[in-house]
């Protein structure tokens, strides 16, 4: 391109704009650790265009703009001029800066590329989510959701939702944005899509596709230390081998690192048999390892099966994991201590803690028995339809428009009429009769509303015309809390026969879906501004109404997170508790049902 001619700039985003073309967020700002060598004189000639043009920016600087997974010296660098959208006219002289200070580079020979971005959405926008009294959102998105699945059925889309942004320092600014997660996000396929798309949704939505490798299956894929594992905590070994388990648990399979959360207990009854006794929650694909990982993906395991029957599947509390997570850390005390008493010989201080960290690597080294109990039944990937939503509203859900693009078409007609269904994925822990697990709930913190010492003694099912504040305790992340949007999310898992549910997929990989179709789920996002509200290692936590109850109730169970949204996704708990119910031929009698659970005011 000549210094001259005026080069193409990248609009796509509300609240960013660049030459060339801009990479989808997610991005990590990586600053140079030395000044590149025009810098000087770059920088007085484009603080003299941002005058001219009566721009108000907070900073410039130049950076590399990358992947978490990516190595930053192969990235391109980037001028970045951080503003603040809410400034009135800000953004109408944008463009125009940002196509001189982009001459200005080529003037100067310098190959770097430029980007202007509000300095909230470079920190990381505040997704907020749609509430019952947004109408007019819920409206559209009742009215766009299916035409806009129809649209990317063909990409590699793994999510569909929509919630407030909130950018802008000055004034800050809320707009309601439909997102959409993809692994393909930065291909041309989007440049025909996305145009089509935002047509349909102007005024009632802003519409960003964002980059997502996979969806976080929210186990921890190796071996990590939870914060219970440090020595700086008064919990020692002995204690985390205590034969009762609380909510929140480690669990994992055996003979497996993974770790992964025990959710809830429960408590079946059968018409024949009588009480079944005890049970722990998680998810299907907690257990989906060893004689279950090549379990049929659409196919519930019940009772009945041999698998079951021989407690072929087992599984154990803490996870083999975060046992030698804990193994590791002792194992470091003892060498750090062993060189305290080589120095100082004379403190007494020394000997003790060795020997105390001796002790507990004796005592993990004797492998106590960690066994929590087998799989008694799952659900597989399958869906469900919500009775309490109504055939209605996911009719409504599932409708589709006649397609945009042509190619569409002949997909269209094939799944006309069908409607969308919510997707299971559960899994029931016959309790060995050496094990217990609680139902009170470990103590929360200030955002928890739940009572101390709260008992889980109900299940409710939700009402979908109210807005819910959520809470759960995890293996990972503890007691996190947020609220639940009022719109159902889409979400496309990805199919691999590995021991993680969803799985980033190779280049050669071919994409599919463990269930057979898109399926409906609801949205959870943090109270806390960027952090996820279900992290990896918190998969099988249950959601709980956070509400100053003594008698605490459930309202659904954790599926998995997007990294990209900060959205985490659950099922509706009446949902799990007809199919387990349908799956094991027994009644839950353990949490009991509580009705509908109580919104926010």
């Amino acid at each position: 391109m000549s210094p001259s001619s005026s080069p193409e700039v990248d609009m796509r985003h509300p609240n960013r704009i660049g030459i060339p073309d801009l990479r989808p967020l997610p991005l990590t700002t990586t600053r140079l650790n030395h000044r590149p060598g025009p810098w000087l004189q770059v920088m007085v000639r484009i603080s003299e265009i941002l005058s001219e043009q009566t721009f108000a920016y907070n900073h410039v600087e130049v950076v590399k703009r990358h992947r978490d997974d990516e190595n930053p010296d192969e990235a391109l660098p980037c001028l970045l001029v951080t503003t603040d959208t809410s400034i009135p006219g800000q953004r109408d002289v944008w463009s125009r800066c940002a196509i001189e200070v982009y001459r200005l580079l080529r003037e100067l020979d310098v190959n770097w590329g430029v980007e202007f971005i509000d300095a909230v959405t470079l920190s990381g926008e505040d997704i907020e989510p749609i509430l019952d009294t947004d109408r007019s959102q819920i409206a559209a998105w009742e009215r766009l959701s299916g035409a806009i699945l129809e649209q990317i059925c063909d990409t590699q889309y793994l999510s569909l939702e929509a919630g407030w942004v909130v950018s802008g320092n000055q004034d800050p600014q809320r707009r309601a944005t439909i997102f959409i997660s993809a692994s393909d996000a930065e291909e041309r396929v989007w440049d025909d899509i996305l145009p089509h798309i935002k047509a349909e949704a102007n005024p009632d939505f802003e519409v960003e596709v964002r980059y997502l490798a996979t969806l976080s299956s929210t186990t921890s894929p190796v071996p990590e230390a939870s914060s219970e594992t440090r020595v700086g905590s008064s919990l020692q070994s002995a204690e985390i081998f205590d034969p009762r388990i609380m909510i929140g648990a480690s669990i994992g399979c055996a003979d497996d690192d993974r770790t992964a959360t025990a959710g809830l207990r429960v408590r079946l009854s059968h018409a024949e048999v009588g009480d079944l006794g005890y049970f722990a929650l998680t998810n299907h694909h907690v257990v989906a390892k060893g004689p279950l990982k090549d379990w049929p993906l659409q196919t519930p395991l019940l009772p009945t099966d041999p698998i079951c029957m021989q407690g072929r599947a087992v599984m154990v509390s803490p996870s083999d994991g975060d046992t030698e997570a804990l193994l590791d850390v002792w194992k470091g005390e003892v060498v750090t201590n062993q060189t305290k008493v080589a120095k100082e010989p004379w403190n007494p201080r020394w000997e003790q803690r060795l020997k105390a960290a001796q002790d507990e690597v004796v005592y993990l080294e004797t492998k106590p028995s960690r066994t929590l109990g087998t799989v008694y039944a799952s659900s597989g990937f399958r869906t469900i339809d919500n009775e309490v939503l109504g055939d209605s509203f996911s009719k409504q859900m599932s409708e589709l428009k006649e397609p945009v693009l042509k190619e569409h078409q002949a997909l269209s007609k094939a799944i006309a009429g069908r409607r969308l269904h919510w997707g299971l994925n559960w899994a029931l822990i016959k309790l060995d009769p050496s094990r217990q697990m609680s139902a009170i709930l470990p103590e929360g913190t200030d955002k928890v509303a739940i009572p101390h010492a709260a008992m889980v003694r109900h299940w409710r099912s939700i009402d979908p015309c109210a807005i819910y504040q959520v809470a759960k305790h995890g293996r990972m992340s503890k007691w996190t809390t947020g609220r639940m949007n009022a719109i159902s999310s889409f979400l496309r898992l990805r199919q691999d026969f590995s021991s993680v549910v969803p799985m980033k997929m190779g280049k050669d990989s071919e994409d599919k879906s463990r269930f057979s179709d898109p399926i409906l789920v609801y949205g959870i996002l943090s109270n806390t501004p960027n952090r996820e509200f279900i992290a990896p290692g918190d998969l099988g936590s249950v959601i709980l109404n956070n509400q100053p109850d003594k008698d605490a109730s459930v309202v659904g169970l954790g599926f998995c997170a997007n990294n990209a949204t900060n959205v985490s996704y659950m099922t509706p708990f009446d949902l799990l508790v007809k199919d387990i119910e349908n799956v094991t031929g027994a009644i839950i009698i353990e949490p009991s049902n509580g009705g509908i659970a109580t919104g926010m005011d």
